[in-house]
């Protein structure tokens, strides 16, 4: 019985789409593909499109030029520092020298300082003969993979960060055990231990690397005597004479 009446009820529904089938001609068409193409829910808004992060720019490279120690490489078209480190990039002519210690160039995006002239002048420092190739025990090599250690010129608030739980507030340098950290302000700035910046931008480089040798800082071993440069001097080294170099006093 319930059958029959679902059918009959099938039978009435269609008969009343045909009746308005004739009756309603383009109307019912219309209103038909209204209803079928009408939601009751609000259409979601789909992904936007994601931010395209700004270009890195070209990875650094040392120049062929030669540079001098205690060159300043300024450059003024960085912005604010950024926390975030580069390599420079090493184009090597022939194989590293057996026996030479792989030496890295690291500079923080943003710094004043061109990063290709810092590496420049790292590799210049490092080949000089009153650096620390004099004693005879030392080579260098500047790469940009697989070095035993990194030169890294940053800001002081990126050194502390690096350098922790050291803290750096009076240092021109400090080692973390895989980078010898310059402070870029000192760089830039000079100190006030020498009044030649050119001098006191060696010295810091030089006290750098010592420390990444593990060397330890020391103090000054008499009245007028040269400095030795594991000796602090941003500050002034008396009663030594201030002096940038491992071996041979530069005054």
């Amino acid at each position: 019985m319930r059958a029959v009446t679902a059918l009959t009820a099938a039978i009435v529904v269609l008969a009343a789409v045909s009746i308005a089938i004739r009756n309603e001609g383009d109307r019912f068409a219309a209103n038909a593909w209204a209803w079928a193409t009408t939601s009751t829910t609000s259409p979601t808004a789909g992904p936007s499109d994601p931010e395209v992060p700004p270009a890195l720019p070209d990875t650094p490279t040392m120049p062929s030029e030669p540079a001098e120690p205690g060159e300043a490489c300024t450059s003024w078209e960085a912005g604010d520092p950024t926390g975030r480190l580069r390599r420079v990039g090493i184009e090597r002519t022939g194989p590293t020298p057996p026996g030479a210690v792989r030496v890295a160039v690291d500079v923080e995006e943003g710094v004043r300082v061109d990063p290709g002239c810092f590496a420049a002048v790292v590799h210049a420092t490092l080949s000089d003969e009153r650096g620390w190739i004099a004693d005879g025990l030392h080579t260098f090599a500047l790469v940009d993979d697989r070095p035993a250690f990194a030169v890294t010129l940053a800001s002081p608030e990126t050194m502390a960060r690096l350098c922790a739980p050291l803290a750096t507030d009076d240092r021109e340098a400090c080692w973390n055990g895989s980078r010898a950290v310059l402070d870029a302000n000192l760089w830039v700035g000079g100190s006030a231990g020498f009044q030649d910046p050119a001098r006191a931008r060696t010295h810091q480089l030089n006290h750098a690397i010592g420390l990444a040798l593990g060397l330890e800082e020391t103090a000054c071993p008499g009245n007028r005597l040269p400095a030795p440069v594991m000796m602090r001097q941003a500050n002034g080294a008396d009663p030594c004479l201030p002096n940038p170099w491992p071996a041979g006093a530069d005054f």
